[in-house]
């Protein structure tokens, strides 16, 4: 499917207004309680137009800071919201979203929210892109400060912390616990216009960064759930600290083993690891460890270009049609190496040297989005396995930051 990128001015304000201020006071309270959502509401005036930053957590960053900025604002989202028809029909309902599509570069985002600060309405995003998939606020998106400075908008920064464990961005289950938060900044478009790009950029990382297991280290909350805690971190986490072997771990229940050598650690209900032979006692600092690993191999595989490096089979190649993924073929081999991606299966055979693909990203929390000259593959997968793994990889190909 070839993508195609769209302006999204605000629309239908005259609706949406009211809608929110109707529903707010009536459905915000219940939600707020069920899901222990106590970031603090902003009192203060923001006086421009502004671009909210806040930190993508879980899936209730939405709630969070619905609560905590009661100011009316468009939110940027994935189109993965509106992928089924019914979703559509009710976003463009309630909402006024600026959809992005995964892997995108953008330019519709931003051109949307500098039609938006135009109009004098706020816009809400979380400008480290993806959901943080290790509870640690990842790098801000580069273009970021410059967007902010383009729409000559106002900035404030809204940082959420506890989220992470509601639903971390790797699972399937939902716990309850805590979520706190609330605004750190606000800022004129005058001080952000006397600001460079790359200072605005830090501004928001400053503002924003919050280390969920350290967090956790120091308040020790529980986040409640009948359902495993380890279950699905191998989307996560691919590299085993005792062999170093890749696609050995599996998750069960509150465990995560290796096949291949025995390794065995136990999740508990702050979600930190223990066990006779921890190394890590948490999933940030494991995966910052096997990162580096990789990281530390680039010029070796640059060296060997056509050496595989990651490599799964039994994946599903799925196709996009008018938003709607599709199955292509069910059983094919997706495998990376220095020079190349490959998708191989009994129908096709897709070659896809690197220099030519745009991005990699994971898309519905596991399914591998890959875009080459302008045409976009999905490869899901039957058996839990670590997509994340391969926009790691190209990033660190292309010597890019990728902690």
């Amino acid at each position: 499917m070839v993508l195609k990128a769209d302006v999204a001015p605000p629309k239908h304000t005259w609706w949406y207004r009211p809608l929110l201020a109707v529903g707010r006071p009536l459905l915000l309270p219940i939600v707020r309680r069920m899901y222990k959502i106590r970031t603090v509401k902003y009192k203060g005036k923001i006086p421009d137009a502004s671009i909210v930053m806040f930190n993508h957590v879980s899936d209730y960053d939405f709630i969070g800071t619905l609560n905590g900025f009661r100011h009316y604002a468009r939110y940027v989202a994935s189109d993965a919201l509106i992928r089924k028809r019914y979703m559509r029909f009710i976003m463009g309902l309630v909402s006024d979203f600026i959809f992005r599509r995964k892997g995108e570069n953008g330019d519709n985002v931003v051109e949307s929210v500098k039609a938006t600060i135009a109009k004098g309405v706020h816009v809400c995003i979380a400008p480290e892109g993806g959901e943080s998939i290790n509870g640690t606020t990842a790098y801000i998106r580069p273009r970021t400060g410059q967007m902010v400075k383009d729409a000559n908008a106002g900035m404030v920064t809204f940082r959420m912390e506890g989220g992470y464990f509601l639903k971390p961005s790797w699972s399937k289950h939902r716990y309850k616990g805590p979520m706190y938060g609330g605004v750190v900044g606000v800022y004129t478009k005058e001080e952000m216009a006397a600001l460079s790009a790359e200072e605005i950029n830090d501004i928001i990382y400053r503002d924003l960064y919050v280390n969920s297991y350290e967090w956790q280290r120091e308040h020790r909350e529980i986040y409640e759930g009948d359902t495993g805690r380890a279950e699905f971190m191998e989307q996560v986490l691919y590299l085993c600290p005792k062999c170093n072997k890749v696609g050995g771990l599996h998750s069960k229940h509150n465990t995560m083993s290796c096949s291949e050598c025995g390794y065995t650690v136990e999740v508990d209900q702050y979600g930190f690891f223990n066990g006779d032979e921890v190394v890590f006692d948490n999933l940030y600092d494991w995966d910052v460890w096997q990162r580096n690993v990789i990281n530390s191999k680039v010029e070796e595989y640059k060296a060997d270009p056509e050496r595989i490096i990651f490599s799964d089979s039994g994946q599903v190649l799925k196709g996009l049609e008018n938003n709607y993924p599709y199955v292509i073929e069910e059983n094919v081999t997706l495998s990376m190496s220095a020079a190349r991606i490959t998708i191989k299966g009994e129908k096709m055979d897709i070659d896809l040297p690197l220099e030519e693909v745009q991005s990699i990203t994971v898309v519905s929390r596991e399914d591998v989005g890959i875009i080459h000259k302008g045409v976009y593959y999905q490869v899901g997968a039957e058996i839990q396995r670590s997509g994340v793994k391969y926009k790691q990889l190209i990033s660190m190909l292309r010597g890019r930051q990728f902690l």
